[in-house]
């Protein structure tokens, strides 16, 4: 059995406070508006965003995201690792892509490792990414055991000079039946030697997370970065359309450990392509 976080008004890295309005996020003040001298820098975009146009024209698409202005690609859904990865890659390096990073299930890792392992050096990643966990780990031992198979995991990476890394969605932040925050007992387990964080800054707002406690807390441990944003009524849309408040979590990333962000949207309006725009754009307009 687990608490549901909502009930618990104040526990760990849980506000208790609702985060449905931009009004509940510290404002930015005025000196630190008008001395703001950095942005996002390099930008990426995860390629879930553009699955409906990724899986049936993969280059041209690639060639559509350079063309935004995206630096790399974060590869994910689509069933990118059942295309030619070779072919891919040529394309990315003609074209002035990179890719830090795959987001690969933990079950199919495990089902065929040197594939997998193949396919992050042919496409010239640097992590794996694990995007997504099921309901039979989502308790306090379970949480515990991931920790420790990602450990494991990322020692057997290291070996080919890849990372791994854990991406959250908001159920990392529910309060388990021992009355310990789930993503606690993950990153408590997970060897830091090995293993990296992906914060997906759309998920942990909606968990209500307090997310500058939190790279405190695992400081120099978050290296990615989704950039998703929520409108007031708690749904997702574009970058610049919603609430987040990406500017102060920016100038935190010294703390957090940030080399790469990625503009993400899990179902945007259609065309895809024109909505990454958008939020291409609004991305590279944030200063902090």
């Amino acid at each position: 059995m687990k608490i549901n976080r909502r009930d618990i008004l104040t526990n760990g890295l849980i506000i208790g406070a609702g985060l449905a309005t931009a009004g509940c996020m510290p404002a930015v003040s005025d000196t630190t508006k008008n001395t703001a001298k950095r942005s996002l820098g390099k930008l990426g975009v995860q390629l879930y965003t553009l699955r409906d146009v990724f899986e049936p024209e993969p280059v041209k698409t690639l060639q559509q995201v350079r063309e935004i202005g995206f630096d790399f690609v974060e590869f994910g859904g689509a069933n990118y690792d059942k295309m030619d990865h070779t072919v891919l890659r040529k394309t990315m390096d003609e074209i002035g892509l990179t890719t830090p990073s795959c987001h690969l299930g933990l079950d199919k890792y495990q089902t065929d490792p040197d594939a997998a392992i193949k396919m992050l050096k042919t496409l010239g990643a640097k992590y794996m990414t694990i995007p997504w966990i099921g309901e039979d780990y989502r308790n306090a031992e379970g949480w515990k055991k991931l920790g420790q198979t990602i450990s494991e995991i990322g020692k057997k990476l290291a070996q080919e000079d890849l990372r791994i890394a854990y991406h959250n969605h908001e159920f990392e932040f529910d309060i388990m039946e021992n009355g310990e925050i789930a993503y606690d007992i993950l990153v408590s387990h997970c060897d830091p030697q090995y293993v990296d964080l992906e914060m997906d800054l759309f998920w942990a707002t909606q968990a209500k997370v307090n997310i500058e406690a939190l790279y405190n807390k695992y400081s120099g441990r978050f290296h990615m970065c989704h950039v998703k944003d929520m409108n007031a009524a708690g749904e997702m849309v574009n970058v610049g359309d919603g609430i987040i408040d990406f500017a102060r979590y920016a100038a935190l990333e010294d703390i957090a450990g940030m080399e790469y962000y990625i503009v993400e949207h899990d179902n945007p309006t259609a065309p895809s392509i024109n909505a990454v725009g958008e939020s291409y754009t609004a991305a590279k307009a944030i200063q902090y």
